[in-house]
């Protein structure tokens, strides 16, 4: 299906649905991701957790283009998660609809097929292996992609309240979901994001799945992972608003269902 067509982009947007769970708000990193030696010293870089994405961006990403990224990655989510809420079962479905989402606000196509991974040491920490996949689909940018990635996910580790805010619901699961986005600022004023999707299902539940170690034996990793430009004016012009009509209804439709204590 073309896209690029706004006709064809807004038919899409307005089919997209919401999950029966309270949406969860874009929880920056209170600890500072550290500026490395692949960066610019004057692009200092700045993270977010958005649900189930940790997304790290250079300083001198436009604000615009940062909310860009945050709020399609959000809508993606709540609407795959809708449609596929059962991710140990619909683990395919579930990605392609997030990446159709994503193509459709102006993300480039993904070409890289949802397959399992075997990570290369015998002991599995999932902090090192979403490096290793961003190390193998990274392409020419792979060392600032590599150190946005690693420096967000150190300041993930040190930050308990947005650790909890990705871990909810998956604590006690044998599966959990996640996708990893660095993203740099390009010359023609485009956003280059790493896409890193992967699910985790491990034999036991133990736990968070973040920053623990398990024998390779006893999980399956399933990943994807390309890096795309985000297209600007195609997501100002075609995608922009809907997305943001959609958030705000998934903001209006949790608020409008709360209630009064009885004893006020």
């Amino acid at each position: 299906m073309d896209f690029t067509s706004s006709l064809t982009a807004s038919a899409y947007l307005e089919t997209l649905a919401l999950p029966n769970e309270a949406p969860r708000i874009n929880s920056l990193l209170d600890t500072p991701v550290e500026t490395s030696a692949a960066i610019a010293e004057d692009q200092a870089a700045l993270g977010a957790v958005v649900k189930d994405s940790v997304i790290s961006y250079v300083k001198d990403l436009p604000p615009a283009l940062r909310q860009a990224v945050m709020d399609s990655t959000l809508a993606a989510q709540l609407d795959a998660d809708a449609r596929f809420p059962d991710q140990q079962k619909d683990a395919r479905q579930w990605y392609d609809r997030y990446m159709t989402t994503l193509a459709v606000s102006g993300f480039g196509t993904v070409s890289s097929r949802y397959q399992t991974y075997s990570p290369r040491s015998t002991e599995v920490e999932l902090n090192s292996v979403v490096l290793e996949i961003i190390e193998a689909a990274a392409g020419p940018n792979k060392a600032a992609l590599l150190s946005l990635a690693g420096n967000a996910l150190e300041a993930l580790k040190g930050d308990t309240q947005a650790l909890n805010k990705m871990e909810s619901k998956k604590h006690d699961s044998t599966v959990g979901g996640f996708q990893i986005m660095p993203a740099l600022y390009a010359e023609n004023g485009n956003a280059i994001v790493m896409l890193a999707c992967m699910q985790i299902h491990r034999k036991e539940s133990s736990g968070g799945f973040w920053f623990v170690k398990w024998k390779r034996s006893d999980v399956t990793i399933y990943r994807a992972a390309d890096a795309v430009e985000l297209n600007a004016e195609h997501y100002d012009m075609r995608a922009k608003g809907l997305i943001q009509d959609f958030l705000y209804a998934s903001a209006g439709d949790y608020l409008s269902k709360l209630k009064m204590p009885e004893n006020l």
